[in-house]
């Protein structure tokens, strides 16, 4: 009697000398008593089935499982279920299916089909559990045309699987276009040779590259990429007795064998040694396998976890080192852009100085050269160097952001909103906003201040102008910077003839320079330009003189000092002799 389990035979070929298996579903073991005979799932040599299409039906006296089929209405019709068997990528299958087709009709014998196909759904919850007779069949995979009246072995052969396939389908159809009649084909028997590759074996890594006077230790390990059966063992070959290597902790010798497929190999540390190549040759079975190479290079550069120190915060600068040095080595400090900083060494440390106005980001490079010769560098990037400068964006209704500058002419009875950036600061830093000029209220919400401006006034102070100083307050300090806004229509005509004269710089923080443009012709009689500046006064927003620069018989162009006067706007009372022309001045520290 046969077994009704799982046969394996094991076959050893004497041409290839691969070990094959054979798995043998015999489907006269079985004496299903449903009218469906896979519904329920069933196992037949412990390979579960399942009816996926049909009705598979039992012939108890050939002792075999039969799939009709038939051609009606331009459809093939059949009958389908599907197993559960491990196809292994890598692997080559011959499935053989003994099988007859046992239909015949008047005008001749009725040619049926089997059909074979693999895929990943092992879920055997779903399928067909009626007795219904053929269904539609998809015609796909490998197909074989079976012959009647008689059983015979259809092979299906699969060369070297391309991936793992946990599931494979059998179906009949008849041939397309044969005269429509139900056909019954009958499966007795089917046997899955599944042949192993070629053993094949890599090495991981299959280069390295080690640093300079490295002392990390390497895992060179085997990979049986098929899982190839067998006894096996590894002799390794490490070039040369004197080949850089420590192994167990000990100079490592220039052959041994393992059992285990990894083995841990030390570099000694010496600089200028060589350090050899991994060689290893597999053995399976006591036969051996093609050799394997894990080519080694040493680079100059050594791989050490150093890091830079640096103040924090940097601000003005401050000493800088360099972490986790080894003793004896040496560094040679950089920065870029190379102006940026002063740097002065002391050992392998230095003191590194802002240069930057008022502050900027450097990388900064450490090129260390380690007592046994080796190099390496380390750079600490985007070092923030001086105080935090402040920018500002504002919006004015719907408009985008704008960058702010000192001055902006912007509409009248807007809604302005003034949002500070200190670039470079940490958070935690604070602002204060000021105003120092303007009849607006102002409200601070964290780094925005809002205010609304009106139409301009030329009663002081003008309601159409503000000016605001906003301090930034960080760990390098405080910055103060002034920002001014004034509503359109203040300045280019405001004042009447305002522009018979250049006010330059406008805002002013040191000087300003007052030009008549384009004087007249000298009169004939005083020989003086006719609007020539004879006296200038600045007018803070009180209507208080708080300065007067005379020029005696008039000039054309007149510089004054203003680096004393305070942060604000004022009015220039410019007199030719005769008129006295308005000019707004804004001056910021």
């Amino acid at each position: 009697m046969k077994s009704k389990f799982l046969i394996v035979t094991l076959v050893l070929l004497a041409l290839c000398t691969k070990i094959f298996s054979q798995t043998i579903i015999d489907y006269q073991t079985i004496n299903p008593t449903n009218c469906n005979i896979f519904s329920p799932t069933i196992n037949v040599n412990s390979i579960p089935h399942k009816t996926v299409l049909g009705q598979p039906t039992y012939n108890t006296t050939n002792k075999s499982v039969i799939l009709k089929c038939d051609y009606t209405s331009n459809f093939n019709k059949g009958t389908q279920y599907k197993l559960l068997y491990p196809f292994k990528q890598g692997y080559t299958y011959k499935i053989t299916i003994n099988a007859k087709n046992m239909t015949t009709a008047a005008f001749g014998n009725v040619y049926g089909q089997i059909g074979l196909y693999m895929d990943n759904d092992n879920s055997l919850t779903n399928g067909n559990n009626s007795c219904n007779g053929p269904e539609v069949v998809s015609l796909t995979g490998s197909v074989r045309t079976i012959n009647p009246d008689f059983f015979v072995d259809y092979d299906f052969n699969f060369s070297s699987m391309s991936s793992n396939y946990s599931t494979f389908y059998v179906y009949s159809t008849p041939v397309p276009g044969c005269t429509p009649i139900i056909q019954n084909i009958e499966i007795k028997k089917i046997t899955i040779t599944e042949t192993p590759p070629t053993p094949t074996f890599t090495i991981t890594p299959s280069s390295l590259t080690v640093g300079c006077g490295s002392t990390t230790a390497q895992t060179f390990t085997v990979n049986n990429v098929y899982n190839s059966p067998g006894t096996l063992s590894y002799n390794w070959n490490l070039g040369a007795a004197n080949n850089g290597w420590l192994y167990n902790g000990s100079a490592a010798p220039q052959t041994f064998s393992t059992t285990s497929n990894s083995i841990v190999l030390t570099p000694s540390g010496t600089v200028g040694i060589t350090l050899s190549n991994v060689g290893v040759v597999p053995v399976l079975n006591n036969a051996a396998q093609p050799a394997l190479t894990c080519a080694v290079t040493v680079s100059n550069t050594s791989n050490l976890p150093l890091s830079i120190n640096q103040p924090s915060p940097v601000c003005g600068g401050g000493l800088f080192s360099v972490s986790g040095l080894p003793a004896g080595s040496s560094v040679v400090w950089s920065a870029s852009p190379p102006s940026s900083v002063s740097i002065t060494p002391s050992g392998n440390n230095a003191t590194i100085s802002n240069s930057l106005n008022p502050g900027g980001y450097v990388n900064i490079t450490a090129a260390v050269t380690l007592s046994n010769g080796c190099q390496q560098q380390v750079t600490a990037s985007g070092v923030y160097f001086g105080t935090y400068p402040t920018t500002a964006t504002y919006t004015t209704g719907s408009s985008q952001a704008t960058t702010a500058n000192s001055l902006n002419y912007v509409p009248p009875v807007q809604t302005i909103a003034l949002t500070v950036n200190n670039i470079g600061a940490p958070n935690g830093s604070s602002y204060t906003f000021q105003k120092v000029y303007g009849n607006s209220n102002i409200f601070v919400n964290g780094k925005t201040v809002s205010f609304s401006l009106g139409n301009y006034s030329q009663t002081y102070p003008a309601n159409g102008t503000i000016t605001l100083n906003v301090t930034a307050i960080t760990t390098c300090g405080a910055v103060t910077s002034s920002y001014s806004f004034t509503t359109q229509g203040q300045c280019g005509g405001c004042f009447g003839a305002s522009s018979s004269y250049d006010v330059s710089p406008n805002p002013a923080t040191n000087s300003v320079k007052i030009t008549a443009i384009q004087p007249a012709p000298a009169d004939a009689k005083t020989r003086v330009p006719i609007n020539a500046i004879y006296k200038i006064n600045i007018v803070d927003m009180y209507g208080t003189v708080i300065k007067t620069f005379n020029y005696g018989s008039g000039v054309a162009q007149a510089t004054l000092n203003v680096s004393y006067i305070r942060t604000g706007i004022y009015t220039l009372m410019i007199s030719d002799g005769k008129t006295k022309y308005e000019q707004q001045l804004v001056i910021t520290k």
